[in-house]
Protein backbone atom coordinates (compact mmCIF):
# COMPACT_ATOMS: atom_id res chain seq x y z
CA UNK A 1 0.00 0.00 0.00
CA UNK A 2 2.79 2.68 0.89
CA UNK A 3 4.46 2.09 -2.47
CA UNK A 4 1.51 2.67 -4.56
CA UNK A 5 0.01 5.23 -2.14
CA UNK A 6 3.10 7.67 -1.90
CA UNK A 7 6.62 6.30 -2.91
CA UNK A 8 5.54 6.84 -6.63
CA UNK A 9 5.49 3.10 -7.77
CA UNK A 10 2.60 1.09 -9.75
CA UNK A 11 1.84 -2.00 -10.01
CA UNK A 12 4.08 -1.83 -13.40
CA UNK A 13 7.06 -1.43 -11.81
CA UNK A 14 9.33 -4.12 -11.57
CA UNK A 15 11.71 -5.85 -9.02
CA UNK A 16 14.41 -8.56 -10.04
CA UNK A 17 13.16 -11.86 -8.49
CA UNK A 18 16.33 -13.34 -7.23
CA UNK A 19 18.32 -15.35 -5.01
CA UNK A 20 18.04 -12.54 -2.00
CA UNK A 21 18.80 -12.47 1.57
CA UNK A 22 17.81 -10.30 4.80
CA UNK A 23 20.20 -8.25 6.39
CA UNK A 24 21.47 -11.11 9.03
CA UNK A 25 22.01 -13.44 6.15
CA UNK A 26 19.61 -15.54 6.03
CA UNK A 27 17.41 -16.19 3.01
CA UNK A 28 14.13 -14.87 1.87
CA UNK A 29 12.66 -18.17 0.13
CA UNK A 30 9.95 -17.97 -2.45
CA UNK A 31 7.42 -20.95 -1.60
CA UNK A 32 8.16 -22.30 -5.34
CA UNK A 33 12.01 -22.45 -4.12
CA UNK A 34 12.49 -20.74 -7.87
CA UNK A 35 13.07 -17.00 -9.07
CA UNK A 36 11.57 -15.67 -12.51
CA UNK A 37 13.77 -12.74 -12.89
CA UNK A 38 11.96 -9.08 -13.93
CA UNK A 39 8.29 -9.29 -12.11
CA UNK A 40 5.83 -6.32 -11.85
CA UNK A 41 4.38 -5.30 -8.34
CA UNK A 42 0.91 -6.96 -10.08
CA UNK A 43 2.64 -10.44 -11.26
CA UNK A 44 4.38 -10.79 -7.37
CA UNK A 45 0.94 -9.85 -5.34
CA UNK A 46 -0.71 -12.72 -7.86
CA UNK A 47 1.76 -15.58 -7.36
CA UNK A 48 2.82 -14.85 -3.85
CA UNK A 49 6.33 -14.10 -5.00
CA UNK A 50 8.34 -13.51 -1.49
CA UNK A 51 11.83 -11.85 -2.75
CA UNK A 52 9.38 -9.47 -4.23
CA UNK A 53 7.62 -8.17 -1.62
CA UNK A 54 10.72 -7.98 0.72
CA UNK A 55 12.28 -5.89 -1.70
CA UNK A 56 9.61 -3.44 -2.05
CA UNK A 57 9.26 -3.24 1.88
CA UNK A 58 13.70 -2.37 1.99
CA UNK A 59 12.72 0.33 -0.58
CA UNK A 60 9.18 1.62 1.07
CA UNK A 61 11.08 1.38 4.42
CA UNK A 62 9.95 -1.09 7.00
CA UNK A 63 9.27 1.87 9.41
CA UNK A 64 6.85 3.17 6.85
CA UNK A 65 5.51 0.28 6.61
CA UNK A 66 4.79 -0.50 10.04
CA UNK A 67 3.03 2.87 9.88
CA UNK A 68 0.79 2.08 7.59
CA UNK A 69 -0.39 -1.23 9.51
CA UNK A 70 -0.85 1.05 12.56
CA UNK A 71 -3.24 3.16 10.48
CA UNK A 72 -5.11 0.09 8.77
CA UNK A 73 -6.09 -0.50 12.34
CA UNK A 74 -3.71 -3.55 13.78
CA UNK A 75 -2.97 -3.11 17.45
CA UNK A 76 -0.92 -6.14 18.51
CA UNK A 77 2.14 -4.49 16.59
CA UNK A 78 5.40 -4.48 18.09
CA UNK A 79 7.56 -1.06 17.98
CA UNK A 80 10.52 -1.49 20.36
CA UNK A 81 9.14 0.49 23.27
CA UNK A 82 9.30 -1.09 27.32
CA UNK A 83 6.00 -2.66 26.63
CA UNK A 84 7.35 -4.83 23.84
CA UNK A 85 10.16 -6.30 26.30
CA UNK A 86 9.96 -9.73 27.24
CA UNK A 87 10.86 -11.81 30.25
CA UNK A 88 14.34 -12.09 29.08
CA UNK A 89 14.61 -8.23 28.94
CA UNK A 90 14.59 -8.78 24.55
CA UNK A 91 12.89 -5.68 22.89
CA UNK A 92 10.89 -6.49 20.00
CA UNK A 93 10.06 -4.23 17.13
CA UNK A 94 7.73 -5.29 13.86
CA UNK A 95 9.48 -2.54 11.69
CA UNK A 96 11.63 -5.41 9.78
CA UNK A 97 11.34 -7.16 6.30
CA UNK A 98 10.04 -10.01 7.56
CA UNK A 99 7.00 -7.77 8.13
CA UNK A 100 6.86 -7.91 4.59
CA UNK A 101 5.51 -11.69 4.64
CA UNK A 102 3.48 -11.69 7.73
CA UNK A 103 6.93 -12.69 10.02
CA UNK A 104 5.63 -10.29 13.16
CA UNK A 105 6.15 -11.23 16.89
CA UNK A 106 2.37 -11.32 18.04
CA UNK A 107 -0.09 -11.91 15.08
CA UNK A 108 -2.68 -10.36 13.98
CA UNK A 109 -6.64 -11.11 14.95
CA UNK A 110 -9.04 -12.16 12.61
CA UNK A 111 -11.47 -9.38 13.13
CA UNK A 112 -8.45 -6.77 12.40
CA UNK A 113 -7.39 -8.46 9.48
CA UNK A 114 -11.05 -8.49 7.68
CA UNK A 115 -11.04 -4.86 8.96
CA UNK A 116 -8.22 -3.66 7.13
CA UNK A 117 -9.32 -5.40 3.54
CA UNK A 118 -12.76 -4.46 4.10
CA UNK A 119 -10.54 -1.19 4.25
CA UNK A 120 -9.53 -1.52 0.41
CA UNK A 121 -12.89 -2.84 -0.18
CA UNK A 122 -14.15 0.35 1.15
CA UNK A 123 -12.24 2.78 -1.44
CA UNK A 124 -9.37 3.41 1.28
CA UNK A 125 -11.38 4.09 4.22
CA UNK A 126 -11.10 1.98 7.66
CA UNK A 127 -13.90 1.20 9.70
CA UNK A 128 -13.41 -0.04 13.24
CA UNK A 129 -15.29 -3.21 13.61
CA UNK A 130 -18.06 -2.80 16.52
CA UNK A 131 -20.38 -5.95 17.29
CA UNK A 132 -23.28 -3.71 18.32
CA UNK A 133 -24.74 -0.57 16.81
CA UNK A 134 -26.95 -0.19 20.35
CA UNK A 135 -28.76 -1.54 23.58
CA UNK A 136 -32.84 -1.02 24.20
CA UNK A 137 -34.51 -1.58 27.33
CA UNK A 138 -37.52 -3.45 27.43
CA UNK A 139 -39.76 -0.20 26.45
CA UNK A 140 -37.35 0.37 23.41
CA UNK A 141 -35.49 3.46 25.21
CA UNK A 142 -31.64 3.69 23.77
CA UNK A 143 -29.63 3.21 26.96
CA UNK A 144 -25.88 2.46 25.05
CA UNK A 145 -25.21 3.58 21.18
CA UNK A 146 -22.24 2.40 19.64
CA UNK A 147 -21.04 4.71 16.73
CA UNK A 148 -17.95 3.17 14.57
CA UNK A 149 -14.57 5.24 14.05
CA UNK A 150 -13.83 6.03 10.24
CA UNK A 151 -11.01 7.22 9.11
CA UNK A 152 -9.18 7.35 5.54
CA UNK A 153 -5.86 5.21 4.90
CA UNK A 154 -5.06 5.49 1.07
CA UNK A 155 -6.31 7.13 -1.41
CA UNK A 156 -9.05 5.96 -3.75
CA UNK A 157 -6.87 5.32 -6.34
CA UNK A 158 -4.58 2.95 -4.34
CA UNK A 159 -7.22 1.22 -3.07
CA UNK A 160 -8.64 0.06 -6.72
CA UNK A 161 -5.11 -0.35 -7.94
CA UNK A 162 -4.63 -3.21 -4.53
CA UNK A 163 -8.08 -4.31 -5.26
CA UNK A 164 -7.14 -4.72 -9.41
CA UNK A 165 -4.00 -7.16 -8.54
CA UNK A 166 -5.85 -8.94 -5.93
CA UNK A 167 -8.76 -9.61 -8.59
CA UNK A 168 -5.83 -11.65 -10.71
CA UNK A 169 -5.01 -13.55 -7.06
CA UNK A 170 -8.22 -15.18 -7.77
CA UNK A 171 -8.65 -14.94 -11.49
CA UNK A 172 -5.63 -16.67 -12.27
CA UNK A 173 -3.34 -16.59 -8.91
CA UNK A 174 -3.54 -18.39 -5.67
CA UNK A 175 -6.79 -18.13 -5.02
CA UNK A 176 -8.64 -19.79 -7.92
CA UNK A 177 -10.63 -21.42 -5.28
CA UNK A 178 -12.11 -18.70 -4.60
CA UNK A 179 -13.86 -17.72 -7.36
CA UNK A 180 -17.81 -16.75 -7.33
CA UNK A 181 -20.51 -17.41 -9.97
CA UNK A 182 -21.28 -13.93 -11.13
CA UNK A 183 -19.52 -11.84 -8.75
CA UNK A 184 -16.10 -9.95 -9.08
CA UNK A 185 -13.91 -11.12 -5.75
CA UNK A 186 -10.76 -9.57 -4.75
CA UNK A 187 -8.13 -11.38 -1.88
CA UNK A 188 -5.11 -12.79 -0.46
CA UNK A 189 -3.75 -16.02 0.46
CA UNK A 190 -1.92 -16.64 3.26
CA UNK A 191 0.07 -19.67 4.91
CA UNK A 192 2.98 -20.28 7.35
CA UNK A 193 6.02 -22.24 6.43
CA UNK A 194 5.09 -25.22 7.77
CA UNK A 195 1.52 -24.87 7.21
CA UNK A 196 0.52 -24.51 11.17
CA UNK A 197 -2.07 -21.69 9.73
CA UNK A 198 -3.65 -20.84 6.39
CA UNK A 199 -5.34 -17.93 5.30
CA UNK A 200 -7.83 -16.79 2.75
CA UNK A 201 -9.06 -13.00 3.12
CA UNK A 202 -11.32 -11.80 0.29
CA UNK A 203 -13.87 -8.96 -0.41
CA UNK A 204 -16.33 -8.48 -3.16
CA UNK A 205 -18.09 -4.87 -3.93
CA UNK A 206 -20.77 -6.28 -1.09
CA UNK A 207 -18.86 -8.10 1.62
CA UNK A 208 -15.62 -8.41 3.19
CA UNK A 209 -14.24 -12.34 4.76
CA UNK A 210 -11.58 -13.67 6.42
CA UNK A 211 -10.89 -17.38 7.39
CA UNK A 212 -8.39 -19.08 8.94
CA UNK A 213 -7.72 -22.72 9.43
CA UNK A 214 -5.29 -24.39 11.39
CA UNK A 215 -5.28 -25.96 14.88
CA UNK A 216 -4.93 -23.98 18.51
CA UNK A 217 -2.03 -26.21 19.81
CA UNK A 218 -0.11 -24.79 16.61
CA UNK A 219 0.16 -28.58 14.81
CA UNK A 220 0.92 -28.73 10.57
CA UNK A 221 -1.93 -29.32 8.93
CA UNK A 222 -2.39 -32.60 7.00
CA UNK A 223 -2.15 -32.11 3.27
CA UNK A 224 -6.18 -32.92 2.69
CA UNK A 225 -7.25 -30.06 5.10
CA UNK A 226 -4.95 -27.42 3.35
CA UNK A 227 -8.13 -25.95 1.10
CA UNK A 228 -10.45 -26.05 3.95
CA UNK A 229 -10.02 -22.50 4.49
CA UNK A 230 -10.77 -21.51 0.56
CA UNK A 231 -13.79 -24.03 0.40
CA UNK A 232 -15.40 -22.92 3.76
CA UNK A 233 -15.07 -19.19 2.20
CA UNK A 234 -16.60 -19.81 -1.01
CA UNK A 235 -19.40 -21.96 0.54
CA UNK A 236 -20.00 -18.80 3.17
CA UNK A 237 -19.88 -16.23 0.40
CA UNK A 238 -21.68 -18.17 -1.83
CA UNK A 239 -24.62 -18.23 0.40
CA UNK A 240 -24.39 -14.53 1.04
CA UNK A 241 -24.40 -13.34 -2.04
CA UNK A 242 -27.64 -15.37 -3.38
CA UNK A 243 -29.90 -13.12 -5.11
CA UNK A 244 -27.58 -10.51 -5.52
CA UNK A 245 -26.85 -8.42 -8.67
CA UNK A 246 -23.70 -9.36 -10.21
CA UNK A 247 -21.48 -6.49 -9.56
CA UNK A 248 -18.01 -5.19 -10.46
CA UNK A 249 -15.75 -2.77 -8.66
CA UNK A 250 -15.58 0.94 -9.55
CA UNK A 251 -12.66 1.87 -11.30
CA UNK A 252 -12.72 5.57 -9.63
CA UNK A 253 -11.45 8.99 -12.03
CA UNK A 254 -8.33 9.45 -10.68
CA UNK A 255 -7.12 5.72 -12.29
CA UNK A 256 -6.67 5.07 -15.74
CA UNK A 257 -5.28 2.75 -18.34
CA UNK A 258 -2.63 2.86 -20.13
CA UNK A 259 -0.50 0.53 -22.39
CA UNK A 260 3.17 -0.57 -21.43
CA UNK A 261 5.98 -2.09 -22.20
CA UNK A 262 5.47 -5.46 -19.89
CA UNK A 263 9.48 -5.60 -18.64
CA UNK A 264 9.86 -2.22 -17.93
CA UNK A 265 6.13 -0.78 -17.05
CA UNK A 266 7.64 2.34 -19.37
CA UNK A 267 5.41 3.42 -22.40
CA UNK A 268 6.37 1.23 -25.32
CA UNK A 269 8.64 1.44 -28.28
CA UNK A 270 8.65 -0.73 -31.68
CA UNK A 271 9.51 -4.36 -30.37
CA UNK A 272 8.22 -3.84 -26.83
CA UNK A 273 6.05 -6.95 -25.21
CA UNK A 274 2.78 -4.74 -24.46
CA UNK A 275 0.32 -4.89 -22.11
CA UNK A 276 -2.20 -2.72 -20.90
CA UNK A 277 -2.15 -1.61 -16.70
CA UNK A 278 -4.09 0.36 -14.52
CA UNK A 279 -2.51 3.69 -13.06
CA UNK A 280 -2.87 6.65 -10.75
CA UNK A 281 -3.38 9.76 -12.87
CA UNK A 282 -0.26 11.23 -11.11
CA UNK A 283 2.14 8.27 -11.83
CA UNK A 284 1.85 7.70 -15.00
CA UNK A 285 4.55 6.81 -17.44
CA UNK A 286 6.17 9.26 -19.07
CA UNK A 287 8.96 7.91 -20.87
CA UNK A 288 10.01 5.56 -23.14
CA UNK A 289 11.54 2.27 -22.79
CA UNK A 290 14.77 2.45 -23.48
CA UNK A 291 15.35 -1.54 -24.35
CA UNK A 292 12.99 -2.58 -26.91
CA UNK A 293 13.17 -0.25 -29.90
CA UNK A 294 14.67 -0.21 -33.63
CA UNK A 295 18.45 1.37 -33.95
CA UNK A 296 19.49 2.10 -37.01
CA UNK A 297 22.17 -0.58 -36.45
CA UNK A 298 19.60 -3.11 -36.73
CA UNK A 299 19.19 -2.11 -39.89
CA UNK A 300 20.83 -4.04 -43.42
CA UNK A 301 20.71 -2.07 -46.22
CA UNK A 302 21.68 -4.75 -48.50
CA UNK A 303 22.83 -3.31 -51.90
CA UNK A 304 26.17 -2.88 -53.86
CA UNK A 305 27.44 1.01 -53.21
CA UNK A 306 29.97 0.00 -56.30
CA UNK A 307 26.78 -1.18 -58.89
CA UNK A 308 24.60 1.89 -58.99
CA UNK A 309 22.73 0.71 -61.78
CA UNK A 310 21.32 -2.71 -59.51
CA UNK A 311 17.68 -2.28 -59.84
CA UNK A 312 14.67 -3.86 -58.14
CA UNK A 313 12.82 -6.11 -59.78
CA UNK A 314 9.71 -4.00 -59.14
CA UNK A 315 11.07 -0.92 -59.74
CA UNK A 316 13.54 -0.97 -62.97
CA UNK A 317 14.26 2.67 -62.35
CA UNK A 318 14.99 2.49 -58.96
CA UNK A 319 18.77 2.78 -57.75
CA UNK A 320 20.50 1.10 -54.57
CA UNK A 321 17.26 -0.96 -53.25
CA UNK A 322 16.79 -0.56 -49.48
CA UNK A 323 15.81 -3.91 -47.71
CA UNK A 324 15.34 -3.34 -43.78
CA UNK A 325 15.68 -6.32 -41.48
CA UNK A 326 13.79 -5.31 -38.61
CA UNK A 327 14.11 -7.65 -35.26
CA UNK A 328 11.88 -7.51 -32.46
CA UNK A 329 13.08 -8.87 -28.75
CA UNK A 330 10.02 -10.24 -26.92
CA UNK A 331 9.80 -11.16 -23.27
CA UNK A 332 7.51 -12.15 -20.70
CA UNK A 333 6.62 -10.81 -17.32
CA UNK A 334 7.37 -13.12 -14.87
CA UNK A 335 5.55 -13.31 -11.88
CA UNK A 336 4.01 -11.04 -2.88
CA UNK A 337 3.24 -10.50 0.19
CA UNK A 338 0.25 -11.59 2.39
CA UNK A 339 -1.46 -12.16 5.03
CA UNK A 340 -0.85 -13.64 8.69
CA UNK A 341 -1.54 -16.06 11.40
CA UNK A 342 -1.57 -15.70 15.00
CA UNK A 343 1.73 -17.11 15.14
CA UNK A 344 5.06 -15.48 16.03
CA UNK A 345 6.42 -16.61 12.94
CA UNK A 346 9.67 -15.00 11.29
CA UNK A 347 11.03 -15.05 7.62
CA UNK A 348 8.18 -17.55 6.28
CA UNK A 349 9.08 -19.33 3.26
CA UNK A 350 5.47 -20.43 2.68
CA UNK A 351 2.95 -17.63 1.63
CA UNK A 352 2.52 -15.24 4.68
CA UNK A 353 2.93 -15.49 8.06
CA UNK A 354 1.71 -13.83 11.37
CA UNK A 355 1.12 -10.77 9.34
CA UNK A 356 -0.87 -8.79 6.65
CA UNK A 357 -0.52 -7.47 3.58
CA UNK A 358 -2.85 -4.56 3.10
CA UNK A 359 -1.64 -4.04 -0.22
CA UNK A 360 -4.63 -5.51 -7.14
CA UNK A 361 -5.92 -7.21 -11.55
CA UNK A 362 -5.76 -8.11 -14.82
CA UNK A 363 -9.16 -6.71 -15.89
CA UNK A 364 -9.78 -4.85 -18.94
CA UNK A 365 -13.26 -3.93 -18.17
CA UNK A 366 -12.82 -0.67 -16.63
CA UNK A 367 -16.06 -1.38 -14.77
CA UNK A 368 -14.32 -3.67 -12.96
CA UNK A 369 -11.75 -4.16 -10.35
CA UNK A 370 -0.54 -8.61 3.05
CA UNK A 371 1.19 -13.48 0.27
CA UNK A 372 1.36 -16.79 -0.26
CA UNK A 373 3.86 -19.47 0.35
CA UNK A 374 2.89 -23.04 -1.18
Amino acid sequence: APALNEKGMTLATTFEDEPYEYPDGSPVNNATRSYNGTTTIRTAIQNSINVVAVKCLEKVTPDLGLKYLDNFGFTTLAHGTEADTDANGNVWSDAGLATALGGITRGVTNIELCASYASIANGGNYIKPIYYTKILDHNGNVLIENTSVERSVIKESTAYLLTSAMEDVVKQGTGTACQLDNMAVAGKTGTTEDYNDLWFVGYTPYYTCAVWSGYDNNEKLPDYARNFHKNLWKKVMTRIHKGLPEKNFSKPASVEKLSICSETGLLPRAGCPVITEYFDVGTMPTEYCDQHFYDSDDYDYNYDEDSSDQTDSTAADTDNTETPDSETTDSNDNSDTTDDNNNNEDNSDSDNTDGSDDNSSGSEDDSSYQIDYY
